[in-house]
C-alpha cells in the first residue's frame, strides 16, 4: 500500500475513535447525571457497567493515537493493532446498543 493509503486509513480510524469516545463518554455521563442515586449505590452492575465503559473509552483513545501514527508514518502493525481495536469497539458497540443499554433503564428505575 502507498502513504496515500495509510493516510486515509488512519483518518479513518481517527473518526471512528473520536465517534466511540463522545459517545461512550455521552452515556455514562448522561447515565451519571440522570440515575445518580442508581450510581453511587456500590453494586456488582455498577463496577461492571463502569470498567465496561472505561475501557471502551481507554481503547478508543487508543484508537485514535494509532490512527494519528497511521497518518504520520505508515506501518504494518499499527494497521494490525488499529484493526483489532475496532473490531473490539465495534463489537462492544453492539453489545451496549443490544444488551446493556436495555440492562441500564431496567435496573436505573426507582
Amino acid at each position: 500500500m502507498g502513504e496515500r493509503m495509510y493516510r486515509v486509513i488512519g483518518v479513518g480510524y481517527v473518526s471512528l475513535g473520536l465517534f466511540f469516545c463522545v459517545f461512550f463518554i455521552d452515556r455514562l455521563l448522561l447515565r451519571m447525571l440522570v440515575f445518580s442515586h442508581w450510581y453511587f449505590s456500590f453494586s456488582s452492575p455498577l463496577v461492571f457497567f463502569t470498567v465496561y465503559f472505561l475501557a471502551i473509552v481507554v481503547c478508543s483513545f487508543g484508537l485514535v493515537i494509532c490512527g494519528l501514527v497511521l497518518v504520520v508514518r505508515g506501518d504494518v502493525k499499527v494497521i494490525k493493532i488499529s484493526w483489532i481495536l475496532s473490531i473490539f469497539l465495534l463489537a462492544s458497540f453492539y453489545f451496549y446498543v443490544i444488551f446493556l443499554d436495555s440492562i441500564m433503564v431496567v435496573h436505573s428505575q426507582p
